[in-house]
């Protein structure tokens, strides 16, 4: 029981904590990519940007309930990403060593 209610208590403050720290980054991140961005963070083709900030966003988004919607430019470029099965299949929750 003990380590129930711990555990409760890490989940809550990681949550908090990804909550007060996306209100700092994602406004920064739509920032810098809003005058750049093409589909992809970086213009019309995929590049390492990609492969970093679309998993990021997938976990925040779905994980942590971040509305996405205050920031059109990454939910656009996660939207393009996530159209490609290669990302589809690198998605966190689809590796075998996800904790779900």
């Amino acid at each position: 029981l003990i380590l129930l209610i711990m555990l409760s208590i890490f989940v809550s403050v990681a949550n908090s904590f990804v909550t007060e720290k996306g209100s700092e980054l994602y406004p920064a991140l739509e920032k810098l990519l809003k005058d750049c961005a093409g589909p992809y963070a970086t213009g019309e083709e995929v590049y390492m940007a990609d492969v970093f900030l679309a998993p990021q966003i997938e976990v925040a988004a779905k994980r942590f309930n971040v509305d996405m919607s205050k920031f059109p430019t990454l939910h656009a470029v996660y939207e393009s990403c996530n159209a490609l099965p290669e990302f589809q299949a690198s998605v966190p929750d689809r590796q075998p060593d996800a904790a779900h």
